[in-house]
């Protein structure tokens, strides 16, 4: 009795000092009173994977300014942070196997332009992926990644600051914009961000994404297929035929479809 009176004493103590701890296998990482991550403790290592302490939300007010918060409050499955003024926004947080979900909610941030969440800067700091949204070293990596298409990302190798985040605009609105984080060996983190593909609950691909390293199809030919509309669909289908291709590659199809 006396062993679990000092154990339930020592997590309101945890609690009482404003850090906040989440573990799974991968990472146990913690967030304090202020708003900031002071850790990311890798499972396999012990290595802290935390660079230096940024904010883990931040907005931007239409006059410019960044704003930080002044206090962080919540448990395992919520965040809630309270701004200097008067401004406050939650992030919903859940589990998946190897990583964490991020929600954001009921934002009352005044006069907002940008909001960023999920900020992180990694100690594993020798290559930025924009695209996969990482920064990661020959050990260990960690990803922050949105799960929609209005949710901005940002690893920040152009303006050097090296803080990875996800993001939402003015224009899309605050609320509802999800995020994931995972960081581990590298060994261990493509797993891990399948597992985060799928917790997205958007549609992938087993040839795409964090599956395109063991995909067969991916090593046979592709054939650029820039510019292709429906009139001549049939051309582009008889050139790929005749020229032996086994996959078409839609090229900027961001930009054309």
């Amino acid at each position: 009795m006396r062993v679990l009176v000092c154990a339930a004493l020592a997590s309101v103590s945890l609690v009482t000092l404003g850090d906040i701890v989440f573990d799974n296998a991968n990472a146990r990482w913690e967030i304090g009173k202020d708003g900031c991550v002071t850790k990311i403790i890798e499972r396999k290592t012990a290595r802290n994977l935390v660079g230096e302490k940024v904010p883990f939300v931040t907005y931007v007010g239409t006059d410019g300014v960044t704003n930080a918060p002044v206090a962080c409050t919540g448990d395992r499955k919520r965040l809630d942070f309270r701004f200097a003024n008067g401004s406050k926004m939650s992030l919903k947080v859940s589990e998946f196997p190897g990583g964490w979900t991020f929600e954001t909610a009921d934002c009352a941030l005044k006069d907002a332009d940008a909001l960023w969440f999920v900020r992180l800067k990694p100690a594993c700091a020798k290559y930025f992926g924009a695209m996969a949204n990482a920064i990661s070293d020959d050990a260990s990596a960690v990803f922050v990644r949105g799960y929609r298409p209005e949710t901005e990302m940002s690893c920040s190798k152009e303006t050097g600051d090296g803080v990875l985040a996800a993001g939402a605009l003015r224009k899309s609105g605050f609320d509802g914009h999800r995020a994931g984080l995972a960081a581990a060996p590298r060994g261990d983190i493509l797993k891990t961000v399948r597992e985060m593909t799928k917790a997205a609950g958007v549609p992938w691909s087993k040839a795409g994404g964090a599956w395109a390293q063991d995909s067969a199809l991916n090593r046979g030919s592709y054939f650029f297929a820039t510019g292709m509309d429906l009139p001549s669909l049939d051309d582009w289908i008889d050139m790929a035929e005749r020229g032996g291709f086994d996959l078409f590659h839609f090229h900027v199809w961001w930009k054309l479809y």
